[in-house]
């Protein structure tokens, strides 16, 4: 879940700084996984009308523009945006304004007219991809208005980690309660307030719900005459910032009060719905229905629909129908807002292989009770944005209404597990925070909220107490031995290795998981340097050691699979713990090792296919390091007992390598002695040193602004020569603007001097500030060739 700060702030005024509050968020049990600093990312750039625009003289695509940006001059600009036009209000950044990517504006001289500032794109600004014409503003936008006043402010975006029973804290609304409940600063509820219109909603929309064990609650409104338009800049904004694309203003308004509320809506072209009926009913077995991603599903009877006399127009709480969609020309717009079974919601999202924001909420369990607020919001919202009339009344089909559900609490019960001492005034004051209501006579009744339903149980609400009360306030039970804290790193090394799994299975691996009871013979058959551990008493010969690798595991494996499941192609891995002897100590440790054999892909009618080789080796490696985060990945050709075409797998640090693993093709008597015939291609890694380096936060990098310079280099080098420790010279030696060495071409043969060979690269050179001169990467080729020769004895080939 995403969550802005300025939005948060909106619901309570809290004076905590982005870091104080991701702390507070979390000590209450909403886990701040990360915050990420957006928007602010230009400066000096303001909003300009553009007064004139003419052509400039023998150009065919720029003008020449005066545009008054509220600075007390009028300023000339060229632009070759091809929408540019005299009266537009436009982003204009003056001389001396950074926008994104490092690029700051300066007077330029164009066809001999001099350009002062520049009219900005979506693109230029940072805000979109859009880079085809300059952005135009809505004419509301203040000239000389810093931009920031409308797009572009900064905020913080937390990603925190809703646990599944807090379907309530998915939005802003949710956490922000939270805020309210840990703080005890007012909670305010956006405001609202329209006049409804012309005839009651009820007139032109009818409700049926024919299962209701499957859709408890349906309300819905009417916005007549709307006009489809882009959203208003901050809700663009907004929405982007959070992840959502912008549509257009009415369904840019479903998904803000998602957002916003945690209550999913859809809107309907009313004109679509036939005869003006909504009837909810579970969907014929094999009825056929089109989503708005245009994919026909076949329907099954346990699926819910919204539909009308004429067939489904939506999937309840998953999708909404491309035949009722909202188009350009709609006019008049059903606002539905409904109260779905979770496990209805969960099984259709599941057989459909159909996920989204909405089915995520309604799958999890929404408040029943929010529908009519919610409904509320986004017609206002809409009126706001798209203009229209909103028609009197909701209406609300409700055949199983929500019951509160009275839980029974004692004060001292309460301290007893806590061990506390906290007063029963103030257990109430944390409960009617979190929207309880609650009753005291001879006890103390509890009625929880309807968009809390994890609330069942006494002890649900001494864990509430608890938290609000603040776990750090509680004292640990001297006779306990278990810590009442969380173990964050044993956290965040399961989260690791859940993603090295996942990432092995996206690569087409399969995972392993084998005894770490072993015969002795493995140590024999598979020669790894690492003195075995023997047990003491063991059960078996065959389970007499702890394994030091887990190469022996994987080889049995694969041995299976190929003779008893008569495969072909083999991709396993493993992940677990090996053991060693260190002196008189048993030494432990994670270890992570994959084996594949077979052909790089399985062989169709219409393609060929071949075996593995190393190249496809040390590139599913390096993909490997690409989806988990670990940087600086090099490989180093290195002489394995156990393998061959072999080499060690480091991380630069520093001028030194840190080894983490290493790969290569095992021996064929290795392979043999545990009956596998085929070539084995192996690598591993110590699983220790995995969680320490991967998982870093991907990093944002801006597309190249200026192009690069290529030169092809061709080598002659000795056959001992590995084309790798050729290649780190290149890098070495080829300065900080050398952006790509790639090997394209291994030859000898007629040309090439007896006993050796040619290696040819392809060298980029890039600079993210200017555009580099020849000059400049001729010195550098210079070095790099000088060095080749003086390092590697590499000469280059005439």
């Amino acid at each position: 879940m995403k969550a802005s700060y300025n939005w948060l702030k909106e619901f309570v005024d809290f004076p905590h700084s982005p870091e104080e509050l991701a702390e507070l968020m979390t000590n209450i049990g909403l886990n701040v996984e990360g915050i990420d600093e957006v928007g602010g990312a230009w400066t000096d750039v303001y909003v300009g009308r553009v007064l004139t625009c003419e052509p400039v003289p023998e150009t065919d695509h720029l003008s020449f523009c005066r545009v008054d940006a509220g600075t007390g001059e009028t300023l000339e600009i060229v632009c070759g945006a091809p929408n540019v036009a005299a009266g537009q209000l436009v982003p204009v950044a003056v001389v001396g304004a950074d926008l994104p990517g490092g690029f700051k504006i300066k007077e330029r001289t164009l066809r001999n007219v001099t350009s002062h500032g520049m009219i900005c794109s979506e693109g230029e600004l940072g805000i979109s991809d859009e880079h085809a014409g300059i952005m135009v503003l809505p004419e509301d936008c203040r000239i000389g208005a810093p931009l920031t006043d409308y797009i572009g402010g900064r905020d913080w975006i937390y990603d925190l980690e809703i646990t599944i029973n807090r379907p309530d804290c998915l939005s802003h609304l949710g956490i922000a309660r939270e805020i309210h409940a840990a703080t005890g600063i007012e909670l305010k509820m956006p405001a609202m307030e329209f006049d409804e219109v012309g005839e009651s909603a009820s007139d032109r929309i009818s409700i049926e719900i024919l299962a209701p064990e499957k859709c408890p609650r349906y309300s819905a409104r009417i916005v007549n005459g709307v006009r489809i338009a882009p959203s208003p800049l901050w809700v663009r904004d907004r929405l982007r910032k959070l992840g959502v694309r912008p549509i257009s203003n009415v369904v840019d308004v479903t998904n803000y009060v998602l957002l916003e509320l945690g209550h999913p809506l859809h809107a309907f072209d009313w004109r679509l719905v036939t005869d003006g009926r909504i009837i909810v009913r579970t969907a014929a077995a094999g009825e056929r229905f089109v989503t708005l991603d245009e994919i026909e599903h076949t329907l099954e009877a346990s699926d819910l629909l919204i539909a009308d006399p004429s067939g489904g127009i939506a999937l309840a709480g998953v999708m909404g129908g491309f035949n009722s969609e909202i188009k350009d020309d709609t006019e008049d717009v059903l606002l539905e807002c409904a109260y779905f079974d979770p496990v209805g919601i969960r099984t259709t999202s599941r057989d459909r292989a159909i996920s989204t924001e909405s089915s995520y909420r309604f799958e999890r369990g929404v408040d029943p009770e929010m529908t009519l607020y919610a409904v509320d919001r986004a017609a206002w919202l809409v009126q706001q944005f798209a203009g229209g009339g909103i028609l009197k009344g909701i209406v609300d089909n409700y055949p199983r209404p929500w019951e509160t559900a009275s839980i029974k609490l004692r004060p001292e019960r309460v301290n007893s597990l806590l061990a506390t001492d906290i007063p029963t005034e103030r257990m109430i004051a944390f409960l009617t925070r979190l929207g309880c209501r609650i009753r005291t006579d001879e006890t103390i009744t509890v009625q929880t909220p309807s968009w809390r339903h994890d609330l069942e149980r006494e002890i649900d609400l001494v864990e509430e107490i608890a938290r609000l009360y603040g776990y750090n306030n509680v004292d640990a039970a001297v006779t306990s031995s278990v810590p009442l804290t969380c173990n964050i790193d044993r956290e965040r090394d399961r989260r690791l290795t859940d993603s090295f799994r996942r990432a092995l299975v996206q690569l087409g691996f399969r995972e392993a998981i084998s005894p770490s009871l072993v015969p002795y013979t493995d140590t024999e058959k598979f020669p790894y340097p690492a003195s075995p551990v023997r047990l003491l008493n063991p059960i078996s010969e065959d389970m007499s050691h702890l394994r030091t690798n887990l190469g022996p595991s994987l080889l049995r494996a694969t041995a299976r699979s190929l003779k008893r499941n008569e495969l072909h192609n083999v991709r396993i891995f493993e992940w677990g713990k090996c053991f060693r002897m260190d002196g008189n100590a048993v030494s432990e440790g994670l270890r992570l090792a994959a084996l594949l054999t077979g052909d790089i892909r399985p062989e169709t009618w219409v393609d060929n296919t071949r075996q593995l080789n190393i190249y496809d080796l040390k590139g599913l490696i390096e993909e490997f390091a690409y989806i988990i985060s670990l940087d600086k990945l090099k490989f180093n050709a290195y002489d394995i007992k156990y393998l061959s075409n072999s080499g060690k797998i480091t991380v630069s640090e520093g001028e030194n390598g840190r080894e983490i693993g290493s790969f290569g093709c095992l021996n064929p008597q290795v392979c043999r002695s545990f009956d596998v015939d085929s070539p084995c291609w192996y690598f591993e890694f110590d699983g220790d040193e995995l969680l320490l380096l991967s998982g870093s936060a991907p990093r944002y990098k801006a597309l190249p602004r200026y192009p690069a310079l290529n030169r092809d280099l061709a080598f002659i080098t000795d056959l001992s020569l590995k084309a790798g420790e050729l290649e780190i010279v290149l890098w070495e030696n080829g300065g900080s603007h050398l952006t790509t060495v790639e090997l394209f071409d291994l030859f000898s043969g007629k040309g090439v001097p007896a006993g050796k060979k040619s290696l040819a690269f392809h060298l980029a050179f890039r600079s993210s500030e200017r555009t580099l001169s020849d000059d400049e990467v001729d010195d550098s080729i210079k070095r790099i060739i000088n060095a080749a020769r003086r390092e590697v004895g590499a000469v280059l080939r005439s």
